[in-house]
């Protein structure tokens, strides 16, 4: 236990550890519903690192790394590279007979790293699926139904929910405006489709059903008194008829 301890805070290895417990906190943080599960070109989850980055993409694409958000494909190569490095560093301190200076930690360093990206793209290509944004033909398509909020909160400019399709489900973005919060679990109903920020907006079915009972009390209710002259007409018609 004591020589595993030493190798992942030792170098090359804790050059990964570090970042490797930072991509666990996120991943903590995205299932407990802090945080957006990445979608396939969502901004803010990494993937406008690569405009401008024609090499890198290019590279990405290639490897079919693209598939997947960026930061799933960083989380996966990361832990490749650093079982890579945990593996390998008693190994090649055994083979040279000494502790591995800087230089043949770094050579092991950068060779986990490049074993590690091939390794993340078959990793990587399965999980595609399950963060792929399905979008209507028509937005319209999906007003009036159901789905349940996935994220710890939904607010005007964040949020998600998952609406059951008969498969996996459409992952879709969500907002609200006003109203008391909704949570993870709230059950909610798609009524309009916000195309600035490109999002449903969503009420509960309870809010809905008020909305519509308040609407059909005004369209019922009598506009006024009733108007005596007209009834009071009739016999007065009649008497002077008569």
């Amino acid at each position: 236990m004591g020589e595993l301890l030493t190798t992942l805070f030792s170098f090359p290895t804790v050059a990964l550890t570090v970042p490797l417990g930072v991509a666990l906190l996120y991943w903590l943080l995205v299932v407990a519903g802090a945080f957006e599960l990445p979608t396939h070109g969502a901004d803010g989850h990494g993937e406008g690192l690569l405009e401008g980055a024609e090499g890198a993409a290019t590279v990405l694409s290639a490897l079919r790394l693209r598939s997947a958000p960026l930061t799933v494909v960083l989380s996966v190569v990361t832990l490749m590279a650093w079982l890579l490095c945990a593996a390998g560093a008693p190994l090649l301190g055994r083979a040279l007979g000494a502790p591995l200076g800087w230089l043949s930690g770094s050579a092991l360093l950068v060779g986990s790293l490049l074993a590690a990206i091939p390794l993340a793209s078959l990793l990587v290509r399965p999980l595609s699926p399950l963060f792929e944004v399905h979008h209507a033909r028509r937005h319209e398509d999906l007003l009036g139904r159901e789905c349940v909020i996935e994220t710890g909160r939904v607010d005007g400019g964040f949020g998600q929910a998952r609406m059951e399709d008969g498969g996996a489900g459409l992952l879709l973005q969500v907002r609200v405006d006003g109203g008391r919060p909704l949570e993870r679990g709230d059950r909610v109903v798609l009524v309009q489709w916000d195309e600035p920020r490109e999002a449903f907006l969503v009420e509960r079915p309870e809010q809905l059903l008020r909305s519509h009972a308040t609407r059909v009390g005004e369209v019922t209710e009598p506009s006024g008194e009733p108007d005596g002259e007209g009834m009071e007409g009739a016999p007065r018609a009649r008497k002077e008829n008569g």
